[in-house]
């Protein structure tokens, strides 16, 4: 599904650019053609795609059983993810004077992944056990296939020009994975443990646009969306812990909208 909406996305953005150049040759007309230059109004609906990047901070959280002092109540890790991100939008605004308020519902097809070693200390731990480096193997790997947001939105207008902040709240699914594996020579051993948690939390962000040509524009946002899951665990394919999962995306995505 990220493939398709980021190939959608794309492919939105490369018709609408090619559609402004063709109409009126690029420009809003001549002045001896039309000598009162209008205001673009910013009331209406609008579809359209974007494109962009996103950094995120994964957090993945083992619940261990309650064994009195013998062990934590929780294991942690934390690592980066990265990757593009593309999809499409849709929205309404209303614009009042100066002021513009509007909704806006956007799918976007995620390439971000990133992973950490010695996830939960367990590299440390056989360290400290007396194995020796490089036999006890764990890492942790976190996939963001795609993100939905839904967002109120409100700016405020100058002329062809304008700013606005955003809030609301996003939906994403994002796979973790947990291995752990022995480098014993000639019997290596590996043992995955995978979620695919749907994630949700609340998403903010700031942005602006330009009205380059009648019905179109482009725009340069940054959301960020807090997100936060809790099930299975990851370790030993959570037979005995359950997890909890946080994903702090960052992403600057550009947009083109067309009105309709």
């Amino acid at each position: 599904m990220k493939t398709i909406l980021t190939g959608l996305g794309a492919a939105a953005i490369s018709t609408m650019m090619a559609t402004a150049v063709i109409a009126d040759g690029g420009s809003y007309g001549s002045v001896k053609d039309d000598p009162v230059v209008s205001m673009p109004n910013w009331s209406g609906g609008y579809f359209g795609g974007h494109i962009g990047y996103g950094t995120a901070d994964s957090t993945v959280t083992e619940n261990l059983p309650t064994l009195g002092p013998l062990l934590p109540s929780g294991l942690s890790s934390t690592y980066d993810a990265d990757g593009f991100i593309g999809g499409l939008q849709i929205g309404a605004r209303r614009q009042f004077g100066s002021m513009v308020l509007g909704v806006e519902l956007a799918g976007t097809g995620s390439g971000i992944e990133g992973s950490g070693g010695d996830c939960f200390g367990i590299e440390t731990l056989a360290g400290g056990l007396g194995a020796p480096p490089g036999l006890i193997g764990s890492r942790c790997t976190t996939e963001a296939n795609w993100l939905a947001t839904l967002s109120g939105r409100a700016g405020v207008a100058f002329d062809k020009y304008m700013v606005y902040g955003v809030l609301g709240w996003s939906v994403a699914s994002v796979t973790h994975t947990h291995t752990i594996s022995a480098a014993i020579p000639g019997l290596p051993i590996a043992l995955n443990g995978s979620q695919n948690d749907i994630m949700d939390g609340i998403a903010f962000g700031v942005g602006g646009e330009w009205a380059f040509a009648p019905g179109m524009s482009v725009a340069l946002e940054y959301m960020r969306h807090d997100l936060k899951s809790e099930s299975t665990g990851l370790l030993l394919g959570g037979i005995l812990t359950t997890g909890t999962r946080e994903l702090e995306l960052d992403t600057i995505t550009t947009k083109l909208n067309v009105r309709f």
